[in-house]
């Protein structure tokens, strides 16, 4: 029977996403990151931005006092029900993926050996949400644009042990992409640039949102 762990703490947060922004409150979403380098090619209706917690890393561990929330039964879950992924060249070394699709199927397993570990994994996924992620879908919907986080997949590497989850932010609607462009320009020249040129690419669009925009500055000041 596979054993029972309750006690978790979240070792590191970090996040593929940094703060911008020049016309909106802290922290926004990076948005150069919704934007694909071929301007072409942004023909979807959403955009989105992955944020990373990592949940166990054997280097730290010892030096801060974290508890091991992930057990090596844990691992093996992940081993076992996980797709191997081999290293990079980017220097990220072999690793097991568990998607969230499947970890839900797995807590409805009719053997309760495999539902009750993948049951203790999904609650150390859910203390452990991207709090950076988060902040950032916060302070979009704030601005009116309608943002979600949701958690993706699970990553074991091999060779150091350690253990991250993968968090995506996610704009659905492609007027609330322009809206957050427009916006929320970055001060980055390449990342500017290249958020210019997805606006540019969409000249109806940008102009639909602008007035909008507008209409709703307008309205503010009148309330005044």
């Amino acid at each position: 029977m596979y054993p029972s762990s309750k006690d978790f703490a979240a070792v590191k947060e970090t996040s593929t996403i940094t703060i911008i922004g020049n016309h909106c409150v802290n922290p926004v979403i990076n948005v150069a990151r919704c934007f694909p380098e071929n301007p072409n090619s942004a023909n979807k209706n959403s955009s989105s931005v992955s944020g990373r917690v990592v949940v166990r890393d054997p280097t730290k561990e010892s030096a801060f006092s974290h508890p091991k929330g992930v057990s090596e039964i844990h691992l093996e879950f992940i081993e076992d029900f996980g797709t191997f992924v081999e290293g990079d060249d980017l220097g990220f070394g072999e690793k097991f993926q568990l998607s969230s699709g499947i970890l839900e199927n797995l807590t409805k397993s009719e053997n309760p050996r495999i539902s009750l570990v993948a049951k203790e994994i999904e609650e150390i996924v859910h203390q452990n949400m991207s709090k950076i992620l988060q902040d950032e879908i916060e302070a979009l919907r704030s601005t009116g644009v309608y943002a979600i986080s949701r958690f993706m997949e699970i990553n074991y590497f091999i060779d150091t042990g350690r253990v991250s989850l993968i968090w995506r932010g996610k704009i659905n609607r492609k007027k609330d992409v322009m809206r957050t462009a427009l916006q929320m320009l970055p001060d980055d020249i390449r990342k500017s640039a290249k958020v210019e040129e997805w606006i540019d690419f969409h000249p109806k669009l940008r102009l639909e949102v602008e007035q909008k925009l507008d209409d709703s500055d307008r309205s503010y000041r009148n309330a005044q």
